[in-house]
């Protein structure tokens, strides 16, 4: 039979036990480790088509935390974000695999269209570095009434060669970073920030995932929602001089509307109030409602790149 302080010591040892679990799951201010949701149905993108034939795609959207219970501008946190693009000829940056499918984002290496991209962006109020005293991103708005922070993340661009004329498929990453953490600022590869909406989100509404939207070259659907505003279209122009006449080609930029359309094998259906169903994938197996109404399911998957 152990003695009283044989007891006690295994006691202290289990207790240290405990401590380390608790650790590994939450944050040192003791707040669940993981970063916000991406409000899917809010993603929004114009396609401006250049005079070369590449096209410039550019969007944003909005995010919410809602299991940071609090102001998270009052703690030292700042939300950060990538996005994979699907380039066929440019490839990101791995951040991690869900159901076999690759998640990668920025661009792993420069091309004539755009540089290399590993950084995770702030969101505004913002200013990009990769030296951590000189980047900055905000985190949002707290609301007393919700209990937490919500903001946006973008707008960001990525242009594609003339190759590759759309429709395009593209998901956001959002990151939790930290005080003055240099490793926080990378988006992917092995040096990664890992606390972020993809790999560390499995007890929030939206579960791990990297949630896809489609853009097209004129619209931006979003299924099951059935409503469709007709895109408009502005003319800019830009000028090229060739002495001693000056010739005008005008360039035009489509601003496509929002619905979601989920193209598989990563895919997300739902309307703004999401009633999300359990994911297949098993790096999420407590995914929860986000919505008290609305019809639709959320399946968290990534696809490799290309379109």
């Amino acid at each position: 039979m152990a003695s009283q302080g044989e007891r006690t010591r295994r006691r202290a040892a289990l207790a240290v036990v405990a401590a380390c679990v608790v650790a590994l799951s939450y944050g040192v201010d003791g707040v669940q480790a993981d970063a916000p949701d991406p409000k899917v149905q809010t993603t929004t993108g114009t396609i401006v088509t250049n005079a070369d034939g590449s096209h410039t795609l550019t969007i944003r959207g909005q995010w919410q935390w809602t299991t940071h219970h609090g102001d998270c501008n009052q703690n030292g946190r700042a939300i950060g974000y990538a996005v994979d693009w699907f380039d066929p000829h440019q490839p990101g940056n791995h951040v991690t695999t869900l159901n076999g499918s690759s998640i990668d984002v920025g661009a792993a290496s420069a091309t004539k269209w755009n540089p290399a991209d590993n950084l995770v962006h702030g969101t505004p109020p913002a200013n990009d570095s990769t030296d951590p005293t000189q980047w900055s991103g905000g985190c949002g708005t707290y609301d007393p009434s919700l209990g937490y922070n919500t903001g946006t993340w973008g707008p960001i661009s990525h242009t594609f060669d003339p190759t590759v004329a759309g429709p395009y498929r593209v998901c956001v990453v959002l990151y939790d970073v930290h005080a003055h953490k240099t490793s926080e600022l990378t988006a992917g590869g092995s040096k990664r920030n890992t606390d972020n909406s993809s790999e560390k989100n499995v007890h929030t509404p939206l579960g791990n995932g990297c949630f896809q939207v489609t853009i097209a070259g004129g619209t931006t659907t979003t299924t099951p929602t059935t409503t469709t505003t007709t895109p408009t279209t502005t003319t800019s122009a830009t000028t090229t001089t060739t002495a001693p006449t000056t010739t005008t080609t005008p360039a035009t930029t489509t601003t496509p509307t929002t619905t979601t359309t989920p193209a598989p094998p990563r895919s997300y259906t739902g309307t703004p109030t999401i009633s999300a169903s359990p994911s297949p994938c098993p790096e999420n197996p407590n995914q929860v409602s986000a919505g008290t109404s609305g019809a639709g399911s959320i399946h968290l998957v990534s696809v490799p790149p290309g379109v």
